[in-house]
C-alpha cells in the first residue's frame, strides 16, 4: 500500500471513530446527560414532611452556563411510597426560584441535604415496591437527577410507615389506581394497615365502585356527628346562658358544621385552632369551612349570616373550653368500622 493510500486509510479510520463517538453521544438519554451535568445546587422539602407523612422534594441540578435541570418528587412516607416524579430539562436558576416562591405561598419549605433527599426518594421507590403499589410512569428519568439508584437493601427505611404500620390517607379511587397485588377491600383488612378516607363529594361514588355500601358508611358517620352535635350544643347553651347570652336557634346545626369541619381538617390544622396566637384569618377560614357543611341557598344572605352567627357562638365556646380534638379520632374510628363491616 502506497504512502498516500495509508494516509487516506488513517483519515478514514479517524472519521469513522468520530462518527461512532457522535452516535454514542446521541444515543444517551437526554435525562441521563442532564443527570451527569454538574451537581445538585439546590434542594428543598416541605417543612413538616415527617409529621404529615408527605414529602415534596424539589431539586435543581447542573452548573450555570452549562445547562441546568429541575426535578420534583412527591413521596407518601406513610403508605404509598413514591407517588409522582417530574421535572424540566434546560431550566434556569431564576425559573427554579419562581417555583419555590410559588410553593412558599401555601407551604413552608426548608433546605434539604442531598443524602436525605436520596433517602426519601429511593426509599419511597423501595417502599412502594415492597407493599404492592404502582410507581409513576418513567420515574427513572427524574430520579437520575439524584444520582445512581443505590442497592435497595442498603437503604435506611426507618422513616417510612407510621407506628410500625402502613397508614393510608386519601380517596379509595387513588388506592384502587395504585394497588397492584390486591384490591382495596383486601388491603384495608390487612393487620399491618391503618387508614382514614378523605371525604369529599366523590367519596360515595368511589366507595360504591370499590365494593362498599356507601349509604351505610355515610349514615354511621352522620349519626356520630348528630349525636356529638347534640351534646356540644347542650353544653354550649348552658355556657351561653351562664354568661347571660341568648343561644342561637341554629346552634345544633352550627355544631354539626363545626364537627364536620374538624373531621375534614388534618391533625396539624386542628391543633392550630387551639394555639394562643391563632390569627383572625385562620378562625374566619374555619368559620366558612364549617358553614359549607350546612345546607343553605347561596343567594339567601340572611340564612347564611344566621348560620355564621350560630357558628361564632360555637367557636366562642371553643375558644374558652377548647377544641374537641378527640372528635377527629372518633370520626375516623367509626368510619373505619362502618366501611369494614359493610363491604358488599
Amino acid at each position: 500500500m502506497s504512502r498516500n493510500s495509508r494516509r487516506a486509510e488513517r483519515h478514514r479510520a479517524k472519521r469513522m471513530e468520530k462518527h461512532r463517538m457522535m452516535q454514542r453521544a446521541r444515543s444517551v438519554s437526554p435525562y441521563r446527560r442532564a443527570a451527569a451535568q454538574g451537581e445538585v445546587t439546590a434542594c428543598y422539602v416541605n417543612e413538616h414532611w415527617r409529621d404529615n407523612g408527605m414529602a415534596a422534594v424539589f431539586v435543581l441540578r447542573g452548573a450555570p452556563g452549562r445547562g441546568m435541570s429541575m426535578a420534583s418528587y412527591l413521596v407518601d412516607i406513610w403508605c404509598l411510597g413514591l407517588k409522582d416524579a417530574w421535572g424540566r430539562l434546560q431550566y434556569s436558576r431564576a425559573e427554579f426560584d419562581k417555583v419555590i416562591e410559588r410553593q412558599l405561598l401555601t407551604n413552608a419549605l426548608v433546605r434539604l441535604d442531598i443524602e436525605t433527599a436520596r433517602r426519601i426518594v429511593f426509599g419511597g421507590i423501595r417502599f412502594a415496591k415492597q407493599n404492592g403499589f404502582r410507581l409513576p410512569h418513567k420515574y427513572e428519568r427524574w430520579t437520575a437527577m439524584l444520582g445512581p439508584e443505590p442497592d435497595p437493601e442498603s437503604l435506611d427505611m426507618s422513616i417510612f410507615g407510621k407506628d410500625g404500620k402502613l397508614f393510608f390517607v386519601g380517596q379509595l379511587s387513588d388506592l384502587n389506581e395504585r394497588l397492584i397485588r390486591s384490591t382495596p377491600q383486601e388491603f384495608v383488612r390487612r393487620p399491618d394497615v391503618e387508614w382514614a378516607l378523605e371525604a369529599d363529594a366523590d367519596s360515595a361514588e368511589d366507595m360504591g365502585e370499590a365494593g362498599y355500601d356507601s349509604a351505610a358508611w355515610e349514615a354511621a358517620c352522620d349519626a356520630l356527628v348528630d349525636e356529638r352535635a347534640a351534646d356540644m350544643s347542650r353544653r354550649c347553651r348552658d355556657w351561653l346562658t351562664s354568661r347571660n347570652q341568648v343561644p342561637h336557634p341554629m346552634l345544633h346545626e352550627a355544631w354539626r358544621g363545626v364537627l364536620n369541619a374538624v373531621s375534614d381538617f388534618d391533625e396539624e390544622r386542628i391543633a392550630d385552632l387551639d394555639a394562643p396566637d391563632i390569627s383572625l384569618g385562620a378562625w374566619q377560614d374555619f368559620e366558612y369551612r364549617a358553614a359549607n357543611f350546612i345546607d343553605a341557598d347561596p343567594d339567601d344572605e340572611d340564612r347564611i349570616e344566621s348560620i355564621l352567627d350560630a357558628i361564632r357562638q360555637a367557636m366562642a365556646y371553643m375558644r374558652e373550653r377548647g377544641v374537641p380534638f378527640d372528635f377527629k379520632e372518633e370520626y375516623v374510628r367509626v368510619q373505619r368500622e362502618a366501611i369494614s363491616s359493610t363491604a358488599k
